[in-house]
């Protein structure tokens, strides 16, 4: 059996979940805690790690923490006493969700050379933590372009918005403003001239993945009366499906916290007061 960093983790965990729409305080209930339990061990088991269990001391530091960061969301470590990981995203995240973006970065480890491949981050998956590799901007390549722009149109398509086009100059103004955020990875709206959707995750976001995260806003939109129901942020969803934009320029950058910033820019912007978005 080979020896993996998976072997070292602790033989017990807990999380704990926010929803920043309104600060609401969201502990695991039984659902949730087998859910996190059942991920864990599913993943574990690939490399032969022992399995885990849930320990309600630490579901309790986790809830602590998480009210903590109900202000502004930011994915900052907590530098506790123990091993942890964080997920944030703009829409819902399920135990199974959090541990896709967590394992999505098994690809960058190296198992021979115990260490993550040059300018990733693996420390997620491996935890505890390998020391730290360097960030790197990721402006879109063609393939990251195509993917943004089907992804987008697939979206729209399902409720008959016209398809967009890739505009480079908001692409330059995406990747200046990933660039700006690679200190932080915050999502942090840039309150510019343009409609903006912001994603953020402890693994590589794919323009699929962030597709998914903002449309996973969806099931919180009412058309009939054109609001998000309540409690819940639907905006990110309505903007990718705005049927007045025609445009977007998207950029992706690897953080010097070792996340993943994305942000795409639509022009005409949507979320317009008292328009629907189709």
């Amino acid at each position: 059996m080979e020896f993996s960093f998976l072997q070292l983790t602790i033989s017990i965990i807990a999380l704990a979940a926010i929803a920043q729409t309104s600060f609401v305080q969201s502990a695991c209930d039984s659902d949730c805690v087998k859910g996190f339990v059942a991920a864990h061990n599913a993943a574990r088991q690939t490399v032969g790690s022992p399995p885990v269990n849930w320990n309600s001391t630490l579901a309790d530091i986790a809830e602590s923490y998480a009210a903590k960061r109900s202000a502004d969301c930011v994915p900052q470590n907590s530098n506790g006493l123990y091993g942890e990981n964080i997920a944030v995203a703009s829409a819902e995240l399920s135990p199974a969700d959090s541990m896709k973006l967590w394992m999505g970065e098994k690809k960058d480890y190296d198992h021979a050379s115990n260490s993550c491949t040059s300018g990733n981050n693996c420390r997620s998956y491996t935890q505890p933590p390998l020391p730290k590799t360097s960030f790197v901007q990721s402006a879109c390549d063609s393939d990251c372009v195509k993917g943004f722009v089907a992804a987008h149109n697939a979206a729209r398509q399902t409720v008959g918005s016209p398809p967009v086009n890739w505009n480079s100059t908001l692409a330059d103004i995406a990747e200046s403003y990933a660039a700006k955020r690679s200190a932080d990875c915050v999502p942090q709206n840039s309150n510019g001239l343009y409609g903006e959707n912001i994603a953020v995750a402890s693994a590589e976001l794919s323009p699929a993945d962030s597709m998914k995260l903002w449309m996973g806003e969806k099931k919180d939109y009412d058309h009939a009366s054109n609001s998000c129901t309540s409690g819940n942020n639907c905006r990110s969803y309505t903007q990718v499906v705005w049927g007045g934009s025609t445009s977007i320029g998207c950029a992706r950058v690897t953080c010097k916290t070792d996340w993943m910033f994305v942000i795409c820019y639509y022009n005409p912007p949507g979320n317009y007061m008292g328009e629907k978005p189709y």
